[in-house]
């Protein structure tokens, strides 16, 4: 099953997930998917899943029937539901709200996903932050004394205009130096990336960072 949309897409999971939250960046997609446990979540917003997509071990027995015609169950085991979602999705955006908060090495695999899907755009909601995986040249127009953090993910060399503490060619690596919490000057900000990074802004800024990338 491939889902193709011309349109950016929504991926809720079964993490933290406001409700409103949820219907907001829902008024932004063409297509809401449910990973797995996720349905749950969307139900709460008062929200039906066009697709739920998993291996459905999170799914209480009576939504695997309350939503039976929009099942696509993954049995393999080898990939996490995050996953299963992005690997079907072609969409020229992928919002993926509930997948912060709680156990770290969930999050981290997100991450690991977002890193090795980076040709796809997705963008990570949380409850204070929106997130990218980025390479290469991005500008944006943040507000000034918006916090901006660049999260390497590999070795690579990083060069900024724009910011408060700009960074001229070092060297960021993901056990060496990396930069949180800068901030953005009046005007606009240029950021080019060597390499693979996590980029993040707050919530109020995501449609700056989703122009940008």
């Amino acid at each position: 099953m491939i889902l193709a949309e011309n349109d950016p897409v929504l991926v809720v999971g079964g993490g933290e997930a406001d409700p409103q939250d949820i219907r907001d960046f829902a008024i932004l997609a063409s297509v809401v998917v449910a990973a797995d446990g996720g349905a749950k979540a969307l139900g709460a917003a008062g929200l039906r899943p066009h697709h739920v997509i998993g291996d459905l071990d999170s799914l209480a027995p009576q939504d695997r029937e309350g939503f039976a015609d929009v099942l696509h169950h993954v049995h393999e085991q080898s990939t996490t539901d995050f996953e299963k979602c992005v690997s079907r999705i072609r969409s020229p955006l992928i919002y993926a709200l509930g997948f912060t908060g709680g156990r770290v090495d969930h999050f981290l695999s997100v991450v690991n996903v977002m890193a090795r899907y980076a040709d796809k755009r997705i963008m990570l909601v949380g409850p204070e932050d929106v997130s990218v995986v980025a390479r290469g040249t991005l500008t944006l127009s943040l507000d000034a004394g918006t916090r901006l953090s660049i999260m390497p993910l590999e070795a690579l060399t990083c060069e900024t205009q724009g910011l408060r503490w700009n960074l001229s060619g070092q060297r960021l690596d993901p056990l060496g130096l990396t930069s949180i919490s800068n901030e953005a000057l009046e005007g606009h900000q240029r950021i080019s990336l060597s390499g693979l990074a996590l980029l993040s802004v707050p919530r109020s800024a995501h449609s700056v960072l989703e122009a940008a990338f």
